[in-house]
């Protein structure tokens, strides 16, 4: 029990008891994790003498601590000022610039980099917009580029030209299809709250037709009975008085008739506007006959 409650204060202290900030911060930790595990792999490449370490690791403590700042910008509340406090895009902005780092690094390893800027950008997918995706796709394109061409200029280790432009390829080949992914998925997001919004406006529509007259605008009579037998059941529980009137309009049958229905509905509208205006806001009106 005691490791239990130690557990939960342990969590509440890294990731706050705010829901939001939780989500926020579980999503960095998560983007964290790999990011670990990418480091892991770096490392364990030049551990095997692929690659120097000295750079390797000082790339490392660069990733680390952009890591580090992430969480607490938004642990703090301070990501909170910005249109998006999960600070999605620059994570990713950060992340793919790391990424395009250790591809000028790893020596002849570098091909383990291009999976990973296959999951930088899965976390676009849900957390940026097309057009934020789109700069992204022109982003990763400098950024690779510029790697490419580091790599090739200084004819670093395992540099093989075929490799090179197949490594391009492929690069091309991810950001496509990420920004591609995701515009899909923006497009299904906007048709899905589309949907939700005419869903909601169809709803609040038969909702007033089953519990509105259609003329006058009031309750109609089955709805009116409805809050009766509520009111009912709360005077049962709690004793009080209630008061029921009823109100009826003199010889109106004669309006229809020396006048037609048309004008019988605006008498009978006219009549609903005043007594409304009449009756207080607890008041329940409706239209009986």
């Amino acid at each position: 029990m005691d490791a239990r409650r130690a557990w939960q204060q342990w969590t509440d202290w890294v990731l706050t008891t705010d829901p939001a900030q939780r989500l926020r911060l579980s999503m960095a930790g998560l983007a964290a994790l790999l990011m670990v595990a990418c480091m892991l792999v770096m490392n364990g490449v030049a551990w095997a003498g692929l690659t120097a370490r000295t750079p390797v690791l000082v790339w490392s403590v660069l990733c680390s601590a952009g890591l580090v700042v992430v969480y607490v910008a938004i642990r703090s509340g301070w990501s909170q000022r910005c249109a998006d406090p999960s600070l999605t895009l620059p994570q990713i902005v950060y992340a793919m610039a790391c990424n395009a780092v250790a591809y000028t690094i790893a020596g002849p390893a570098r091909g383990v980099t291009l999976p990973i800027l296959a999951v930088i950008l899965m976390f676009g997918i849900f957390g940026l917009s097309t057009r934020q995706m789109l700069g992204v796709l022109l982003y990763g394109l400098v950024a690779f580029g510029t790697a490419l061409g580091v790599v090739a200029w200084h004819h670093e280790a395992g540099h093989e030209p075929a490799l090179e432009i197949a490594h391009a390829a492929m690069i091309v080949v991810v950001l496509l299809s990420g920004t591609f992914l995701t515009t899909r998925v923006q497009a299904t997001r906007q048709h899905l709250r589309r949907q939700k919004h005419e869903l909601s406006l169809a709803l609040e529509q038969i909702l007033r037709l089953a519990t509105r007259d259609a003329l006058t605008g009031l309750f109609n009579r089955r709805h009116m009975l409805e809050l009766l037998e509520r009111e009912l059941g709360r005077t049962a529980r709690q004793p009080r008085s209630i008061v029921l009137a009823q109100l009826d309009i003199d010889h109106f049958k004669a309006i229809n008739d020396q006048h037609g229905h048309a004008v019988g509905d605006k008498a009978l509208q006219t009549f609903a506007d005043v007594v409304s205006a009449s009756v207080r806001q607890s008041d329940v009106l409706a239209r009986w006959g």
